[in-house]
């Protein structure tokens, strides 16, 4: 569950999902101009729009979430 407050950033240029932590934390400062430390949630798609990532920082460190979607969210009209 996100927590009421929380800013989402969706970042709507391709990423390469071979990218770890250190990467996407570059690209949240690069792509969006924000702070990856930040208590804001970042979210991250393939070309296709069939992987998702999903970065946020909490007390101890980075978290990701990688979800491999079974239908395109471009197919379903939402990227």
């Amino acid at each position: 569950m996100i927590a009421a407050g929380v800013r989402i950033f969706v970042c709507t240029e391709p990423l390469d999902m071979r990218q770890g932590f250190d990467r996407l934390a570059h690209a949240v400062k690069l792509k969006l101009g924000e702070d990856p430390q930040s208590s804001s949630l970042f979210i991250f798609a393939n070309r296709g729009a069939t992987w998702l990532k999903a970065l946020w920082f909490d007390v101890n460190g980075y978290c990701l979430l990688y979800k491999r979607l079974q239908r395109a969210l471009g197919a379903m009209g939402l990227l």
